[in-house]
């Protein structure tokens, strides 16, 4: 069993303000991910969405995601009832870049050993590893974390578009600490995705499945773009 070492990288000295860390962090990869024009100019469209109060439908809709697992997050966060994050103090944030490659890279991908080479793997499932090398801003992996500590359920959504297959992929996670609910001991880790068979969390990649998770709900811009962009949703 283990706990995250990664919110000793965020402690109240470290972040003065959480909100700046939060857009400064999103920009920085969004400028690493940028796709070049043949002048080899970077240009990114950067934007974020903050709802403090949710809509009755969305605190449905993120009370019915999280309550298979509610006990767990109870558990894992030290907080003993988290009714009132599912109704009305319930808020979130999007923040979505465009004119960038999206997350690169197989999406079922699990060893560690290729994190250097999987934009998408490096995101959702390395710790403390990332995949920039050479010019980009900030190669520890650790500065990704500031979107899971800047959630109150530590928890986050990330939609990409991207070139390749899958070319649209929506993949969810939290990062808690070690615990026990109903008699049985937990991990830190939690995964939104479609279980696969050999156990794992995999992806949502149907545009189905995408609209109906993402889209509709935190009004993002997902449903009308087809070039390669990226969203990560904050609840």
């Amino acid at each position: 069993m283990r706990d995250s070492a990664n919110d000793a990288f965020f402690t109240a000295e470290s972040l003065e303000n959480l909100s700046e860390a939060v857009v400064r962090e999103a920009i920085q990869n969004s400028l690493d991910a940028a796709e070049r024009t043949d002048g080899n100019i970077r240009q990114v469209h950067f934007r974020v969405h903050f709802v403090p109060s949710a809509s009755p439908d969305v605190r449905h809709y993120l009370g019915d995601l999280f309550a298979s697992a509610r006990e767990n997050f109870e558990r894992g966060l030290s907080r003993p009832n988290l009714g009132s994050l599912f109704g009305e103090d319930c808020g979130y944030v999007v923040l979505e870049d465009f004119g960038t490659r999206g997350l690169t890279g197989g999406v079922e991908e699990w060893r560690l050993e290729h994190a250097e080479e999987n934009a998408f793997f490096s995101f959702f499932r390395a710790e403390g590893r990332s995949g920039k090398t050479g010019e980009k801003l900030g190669r520890w992996g650790i500065g990704k974390q500031v979107f899971p500590t800047a959630s109150r359920l530590h928890a986050m959504l990330g939609l990409t578009v991207r070139h390749e297959s899958p070319d649209r992929v929506l993949m969810g996670s939290a990062v808690v600490r070690t615990h026990s609910a109903a008699g049985q001991d937990f991990q830190p880790d939690a995964w939104f995705g479609c279980r696969e068979s050999r156990g794992q969390s995999g992806v949502a990649r149907d545009r189905e499945s995408v609209h109906r998770h993402v889209c509709g709900k935190a009004r993002t811009t997902a449903r009308q773009e087809s070039r390669p962009f990226g969203c990560c949703s904050v609840c």
